[in-house]
C-alpha cells in the first residue's frame, strides 16, 4: 500500500519554501531522497512511498528552508510496515467417520510487523460463510488449526480461513469440504447359532439386523477366539460367519461391526454390546 508523510510550513515572506525529505536506517544518519523507485514528492510538502515493502523500521524527516532563510528540520517519524502477508499452506478436505474429530489447518506468513490474526468460517451451501467462534464442538476458531471434536451432523459443510493484521487486509484461503461418513446402524444387530449340535460338527452362526446387500467387516468371538471376517449381507441384512467343527461346548458373540468400503471403514461406536451365546455339543453323529 502507498504511504504518505506530510508537513505543514508557512513563510510570511516573499521567497518560496523549499523542501527536502530525508531517510535513515538508524534514526541518526539521514540522507537526502530523490524522486525514483517508490519515492515521489521528495521536494514537496508531502512524501509518497508507493510501496512500503522492505522499508520497515526506516525513519523520515524533512528540511524546510527558503533561498534566504536558515533550514528548519522537522521531527523524526518512524515507519512501521505490516506485511506483506501471504498464505503458505491451504487447508485440506477431511473425510472421517461420524462421531470422530476433524482438524483443518492453514499457514500464514507476515513479512513485516504486526501480528497475524486467523478466523475460520463455515458454510452449509458453499456460498454463504459464517465466522466461527469457540464453543460446542468447535475450538481453535481464531487459530491456524480449527478443531471439531465430533463431526456428526456436519457432513458436506465447507470451511475456509482468513488471515490479516491490524493494517493488512484479509486474505482468504480455499474452501474445503468435510465428509462425515456414517457409522453402521447396529440398533437391530443380533446373531443366531444352532444349538445343540453333535460333536465334530459346526454350528451355523448368522449375523442379523444389518443393512441389506452391504459389505461389512465383522469381528466376532468364534469358539472363544476373536476373529474378523469380511461379509456381504443378503437382501434381509443377514450373513453367515465362518465356524469350525466342535468337540466341546463353545461361546460365540459379535464384538465389532465396520463398513468394508475401502475408504474410511467406519465402525460402530460404541461397539456392539450383545450377550454371548453358548453352543451345546452333545450327540455323536451317526456313521
Amino acid at each position: 500500500d502507498a504511504i504518505n508523510f506530510s508537513v505543514t510550513a508557512t513563510n510570511p515572506g516573499a521567497n518560496a519554501l523549499l523542501y527536502q525529505w530525508q531517510e535513515s536506517f538508524d534514526a541518526i544518519n539521514f540522507f537526502d531522497l530523490a524522486d525514483a523507485g517508490v519515492y515521489s514528492g521528495t521536494n514537496t510538502a508531502s512524501l509518497t512511498l508507493s510501496d512500503g515493502a522492505g522499508l520497515d523500521g526506516r525513519s523520515y524527516r524533512v528540511i524546510v528552508q527558503t533561498s534566504a532563510c536558515n533550514a528548519l528540520t522537522s521531527d523524526i517519524v518512524n515507519l512501521t510496515v505490516e506485511g506483506p502477508i501471504s498464505l503458505t499452506a491451504q487447508p485440506v478436505a477431511v473425510a472421517t467417520c461420524a462421531g470422530s474429530p476433524a482438524t483443518f489447518s492453514v499457514s500464514g506468513q507476515n513479512n513485516g510487523q504486526g501480528v497475524l490474526s486467523y478466523q475460520w468460517f463455515e458454510s452449509t451451501d458453499g456460498v454463504n460463510f459464517t465466522a466461527l467462534a469457540d464453543g460446542g464442538v468447535i475450538s481453535g476458531a481464531t487459530s491456524p488449526d480449527l478443531m471439531i471434536s465430533d463431526v456428526i451432523g456436519l457432513n458436506g459443510r465447507q470451511y475456509r480461513a482468513s488471515i490479516s493484521t491490524s493494517t493488512c487486509a484479509a486474505i482468504t484461503s480455499n474452501a474445503v469440504t468435510l465428509t462425515a461418513n456414517p457409522q453402521p446402524d447396529i440398533s437391530s444387530l443380533d446373531f443366531s447359532i444352532t444349538s445343540p449340535i453333535c460333536r465334530n460338527t459346526a454350528t451355523v452362526l448368522m449375523v442379523t439386523g444389518l443393512a441389506a446387500n452391504t459389505d461389512y467387516s465383522i469381528t466376532y468371538l468364534n469358539a472363544g477366539v476373536t476373529e474378523t471376517q469380511v461379509v456381504t449381507t443378503d437382501g434381509a441384512g443377514e450373513a453367515q460367519l465362518n465356524t469350525q467343527a466342535l468337540t466341546a461346548d463353545a461361546t460365540y458373540n459379535i464384538t465389532g461391526v465396520a463398513f468394508n468400503d475401502g475408504a474410511t471403514a467406519c465402525a460402530a461406536d460404541p461397539a456392539p454390546a450383545l450377550a454371548p451365546k453358548t453352543v451345546d455339543v452333545g450327540c455323536q453323529p451317526l456313521s
